[in-house]
């Protein structure tokens, strides 16, 4: 998240600067789709980014290419400049396998299966959020 500035009584162009805090802390994109990549495909709901006061959301159905497991893949990247400070790692369901989800500080997008994943396999309805920091 962009640094907010310090507030002090007398301090020249304040409401601005307050302004400018309020906008840093309300910030809304909307939806936003994400371009898949590597042969992956958006599924059934599109594959979308939000951030939203401070947090990034995604959501979507991707369907795969083959994969084996524990090969990091990239489906796909959101803009840097929204990309967390850390990486940030979940967990989500496709079919009966898990397979990891991985947020990357470049904003690069990949999964990671837990077994081998066929082409098609689709990774169904996710909707996650981490913060921004």
């Amino acid at each position: 998240m962009a640094e907010l500035k310090k507030i002090y009584r007398g301090m020249q162009n304040g409401a601005e600067t307050i302004n400018d805090n309020f906008e840093i802390l309300t910030r809304d994109t909307g939806w936003q789709d994400i371009e898949t990549m590597n042969g992956f495909k958006s599924g059934g709901f599109p594959l979308q980014y939000r951030v939203f006061q401070g947090a990034v959301h995604l959501r979507g159905r991707i369907n795969t290419v083959t994969t084996s497991a524990g090969t990091d893949v990239q489906f796909g990247k959101i803009p840097v400049n929204i990309a967390q400070q850390h990486e940030w790692l979940g967990t989500v369901i496709g079919g009966s396998n898990l397979v990891r989800l991985m947020l990357f500080t470049s904003g690069a997008l990949k999964l990671s299966p837990i077994a081998d994943v066929g082409n098609n396999f689709q990774i169904s309805g996710f909707d996650t959020n981490c913060l921004i920091d």
